[in-house]
């Protein structure tokens, strides 16, 4: 007798998921794209949603409007190496802040070798996207409420986005890029600085 394998996922799983989304596409948009993530077994990814991993703890309020979608933000950004999190905080931080934004600025003010932001993000493509504009690649993340949840510290955690953190820190990555560009000093103090002769401006704009 030939074994013939039923469905994958089973109807079972199928509807334990549709009960945890809550009723949002964005949820099942998400698992749908991390499970089909290239380099990675969709087996062991579905398995991954449905078992969460002992060594990170998640424990949003059940009583959060978007409790699952958070467990499943967390599980996702808990895949990535603990010791990445420092410099996976300032990356999200540009993208999250500015919606898309320039591969290569990012690798640039954060001085990371060429395609380093890639590999850093590699098993996120369910939460961010890369696309080409004009020869440039660009990133920006897939859905809004991944900002949200990014920005609100009792949702996300220690991923947490701090927005006038990322701000300070982008202006002092930007301003010690263009001073090492044009060769500028800052022992005289940051106003002199930004006066150099070889006309080195810089521009802070401040969003409520």
């Amino acid at each position: 007798m030939k074994f013939v394998p039923g469905p994958w996922p089973s109807e079972s799983v199928i509807d334990g998921l549709v009960s945890k989304s809550g009723g949002y596409f964005i949820y099942a948009s998400t698992v749908i794209n991390f499970t089909d993530e290239e380099g990675f077994s969709p087996a062991d990814r579905l398995d991954q949603i449905l078992n969460v991993s002992n060594s990170a703890p998640i424990t949003p309020s059940e009583s959060a409007p978007f409790a699952e979608l958070d467990k499943l933000y967390l599980q996702i950004l808990s895949s990535c190496p603990t010791t990445n999190l420092p410099i996976l905080k300032r990356i999200l931080g540009f993208i999250v802040n500015h919606w898309d934004v320039d591969m290569c600025v990012i690798e640039a003010l954060l001085c990371l070798p060429r395609g380093h932001v890639k590999l850093i993000l590699r098993g996120l493509r369910s939460l961010v996207s890369f696309w080409e504009l004009l020869g440039d690649v660009r990133i920006r993340v897939n859905h809004a409420s991944f900002g949200d949840f990014l920005h609100d510290q009792e949702r996300s955690k220690d991923y947490h986005v701090d927005s006038e953190e990322c701000m300070y820190t982008g202006f002092c990555d930007a301003f010690s890029w263009g001073r090492n560009m044009l060769g500028i000093s800052v022992e005289g103090g940051i106003e002199p600085a930004l006066r150099h002769q070889k006309g080195l401006s810089v521009t802070v704009t401040l969003f409520s």
